[in-house]
């Protein structure tokens, strides 16, 4: 694991879609492609070729991601889950992360396993010039409209950890509700800075050469269909570190929120004064 994983076990887990999975890419097309075209809405005819590709693994990712935070809801409630990952955190904690290490794979393996179908549909919509191998600049746009859903779907359960974060921390009484309302108005924030935060780390060219060499097996400079359905998982758990976001996320926000909680509380205090005084 990248060192900012390190101390708890949280996994960047992407657990690919079921529902997807009988989808099939017949050279450029295929009843994949139109089925998702028709459940965005749209008219394949309306779009170019290109589009109709990043419509349809737009769609497929989209799956992806959202099922996997179901699954996620799941797995966290399972008893054994607990055990071994409150395991993996103590041993963390005395600097072993072989047990975080093997979660990890775990989990990657598993979701290759699930999804294996849905990995052969992002390849078709990726391997743009057909010849059979993911070049970098094909990689790059992968990787870009993976990371776009992701902020999107994301965002959202994001934003109400974050509220419920700061609620848990604040006592009940009668400026309780007024607090809420700074919450949400400073965490509404939260979607932009999270857009400008992924493309400054993600949308560059190391990025993209990570990821690509992540995938490739052999090491032969060229990534072919198994080896990136075999190891699409392991590239983006290890090149999208969500745990360095999280931190600087809060860095940002957590100044800002205090300081708004602190003139309610502080507005406050005066009013009280003021009442006093005239008593």
């Amino acid at each position: 694991p990248r060192r900012s994983s390190h101390g708890t076990c949280s996994l960047t887990q992407v657990a690919p879609n079921q529902a997807g999975a009988d989808a099939t890419w017949e050279g450029g097309g295929g009843d994949g492609t139109r089925r998702a075209i028709i459940e965005c809405g749209m008219s394949e005819g309306k779009h170019s070729g290109a589009d109709v590709h990043v419509l349809a693994a737009r769609k497929v990712i989209q799956k992806i991601l959202t099922e996997n935070m179901l699954r996620i809801q799941e797995r966290n409630q399972n008893k054994e889950y607990k055990k071994e990952v409150a395991e993996a955190n103590e041993a963390a904690r005395k600097l072993d992360y072989s047990k975080i290490k093997k979660l990890q794979e775990k989990d990657r393996l598993a979701a290759t396993k699930l999804y294996q179908n849905s990995l052969e549909e992002l390849w078709g919509c990726f391997d743009e010039n057909r010849d059979g191998v993911l070049s970098l600049e094909e990689n790059g746009k992968l990787m870009k409209l993976y990371i776009e859903v992701s902020v999107e779907v994301t965002q959202k359960r994001i934003q109400e950890n974050f509220i419920q974060g700061v609620m848990n921390t604040i006592p009940h009484g009668p400026k309780k509700e007024q607090i809420l309302e700074v919450a949400k108005k400073v965490v509404s924030k939260v979607p932009d800075w999270m857009k400008q935060w992924t493309t400054k780390h993600f949308n560059t060219d190391d990025f993209r050469g990570r990821t690509l060499r992540a995938m490739d097996v052999n090491r032969d400079g060229k990534v072919e269909k198994q080896e990136f359905t075999s190891k699409f998982f392991e590239a983006v758990q290890d090149g999208i570190d969500y745990s360095e976001m999280s931190q600087e996320m809060s860095a940002h926000f957590l100044p800002m929120l205090q300081d708004e909680i602190h003139q309610i509380l502080t507005r406050t205090c005066r009013m009280t004064d003021s009442f006093e005084k005239m008593d």
